[in-house]
């Protein structure tokens, strides 16, 4: 699985993307984690793009041949969360995640 945690050195990232928490990114998608308000521990995700070295918030649509790199990036997200958040828990239901520490 492709999947890595770091900006390579010419890459840039749109302003509108940080600041984030956490950053999972693939061949051209990626993922970055953010609380869902300054006080607020709970996690959101955002789906961002690349394309030429430069990432940048995702459109609602994007073509089919980036499924596989959404599967693997996702997945790595998902293991993240698990070993690395608590559960958000309402009612004894999980309805995702919160972070350990706000930020």
């Amino acid at each position: 699985m492709y999947c890595r945690r770091e900006l390579d050195s010419e890459e840039s990232i749109s302003d509108e993307i940080k600041p984030y928490r956490e950053i999972f990114l693939g061949n051209i998608m990626g993922v970055v984690l953010r609380n869902r308000k300054k006080d607020d521990p709970h996690v959101v995700f955002q789906i961002i793009s690349e394309d030429d070295e430069y990432w940048f918030l995702s459109t609602n649509s994007s073509s089919s041949h980036w499924l596989e790199d959404y599967r693997q990036v996702l997945a790595e997200v998902d293991r993240w969360c698990n070993e690395n958040c608590e559960p958000d828990m309402y009612k004894e239901i999980q309805c995702g995640w919160k972070f350990k520490t706000l930020e």
